[in-house]
């Protein structure tokens, strides 16, 4: 479904940055728009265990470095820098959180930690070193480099003879896709078979339009499959669950 919107927004997309600059189009649009797209899939899987506000601050905060765990006052000034980005783009609930660090004397680390205060109810969220190591930080700071000094004073992004003012790449991505969906119906199956003959041929049979990958198997393969098959489908919801949580934040490339 999030392909088949970013596909239909994209066509006869233009972005302009300012008023001066050739568009960007193409290709190297849709590549800006599946990264942006890629990042806040991440931030949504993440939200689970973090404020969104938060991963959302650390896109226009500069990369903090695991080395740079070692050190307090590079550590502060970083979370200072968030809480700067933090105020900027959610002015109404920013004063809802503080952000400090905790140390870790152990392994000679100083770690950030946001707490939110709501009504005298306060939530801390600790983050772990792994955290900045993981591929999910790496993606949210790319986006940040791409994002970083892109739209100027004038921008606009046009569709067609559609044309709208912008003041961010996100809000180029949400008039697109919202100008693209005008006028179509989207339907949602929980399986093929609640689809009739005409619904399977356009969406899954027509040799046109699908996509076939070929799967190798190999015997090995067969104990780890059939457990991994019970886990996913059996009756026992438990393990399933337990699966679920711990490959989570590990998952690439989902389509929802």
């Amino acid at each position: 479904l999030a392909s088949y919107q970013t596909q239909m927004a994209l066509e006869g997309a233009r972005l302009h940055v300012n008023t001066k600059a050739p568009p960007i189009a193409g290709d190297s649009l849709e590549a800006m728009v599946k990264q942006y797209n890629e990042a806040y899939s991440i931030i949504g899987r993440l939200a689970r265990k973090y404020p969104t506000e938060i991963l959302e601050a650390m896109i226009f905060t500069r990369t903090l470095g695991e080395e740079e765990l070692k050190s307090k006052s590079k550590v502060k000034k970083w979370v200072a820098d968030l809480k700067e980005n933090l105020e900027e783009q959610h002015p109404g609930i920013a004063s809802n959180f503080s952000l400090d660090l905790n140390e870790d004397p152990e392994r000679h680390l100083f770690l950030p930690e946001a707490t939110i205060d709501l009504h005298g109810l306060e939530t801390p969220y600790p983050f772990e070193q792994d955290f900045f190591h993981s591929g999910e930080y790496r993606a949210i700071t790319e986006l940040g480099d791409l994002l970083e000094g892109l739209i100027e004073e004038g921008a606009y992004v046009e569709r067609g003879d559609r044309t709208q003012e912008i003041s961010s790449f996100g809000k180029a991505v949400e008039w697109l896709t919202n100008d693209a969906m005008k006028g179509h119906y989207l339907q949602r199956y929980k399986g093929l078979g609640e689809m009739n003959p005409g619904q399977l041929w356009e969406t899954t049979m027509d040799p046109e339009t699908r996509r076939m990958s070929q799967v190798d198997w190999k015997e090995t393969d067969t104990a780890a499959a059939v457990a991994l098959f019970g886990v996913l489908m059996g009756d026992e919801v438990y393990p399933r669950r337990e699966f679920i949580e711990e490959n989570a934040l590990s998952a690439e490339n989902l389509d929802i």
